[in-house]
């Protein structure tokens, strides 16, 4: 999986939306502390949503593992 093209496939976010998950989830997911800071740093370094960048893997990984 390439990044590149993960990157300009995401849509940049236009505004910093406040969800209900601010300290360490997304989703209803506790990522915990480590990887929540590292998916907030990640998306905000290529100001993208998280719910985005999130949808792009698992479809992508979904999509490679039923072509297997």
């Amino acid at each position: 999986m390439k990044t590149d093209d993960i990157l300009n496939n995401i849509q940049k976010k236009i505004f910093k939306s406040q969800g209900l998950n601010k300290k360490y989830g997304i989703f209803g997911l506790s990522l915990g502390e480590d990887l929540k800071t590292r998916l907030d740093a990640y998306c905000d370094q290529h100001n993208i949503a998280k719910s985005q960048l999130i949808k792009t893997l698992l479809t992508r990984y979904l999509n490679q593992e039923e072509n297997k």
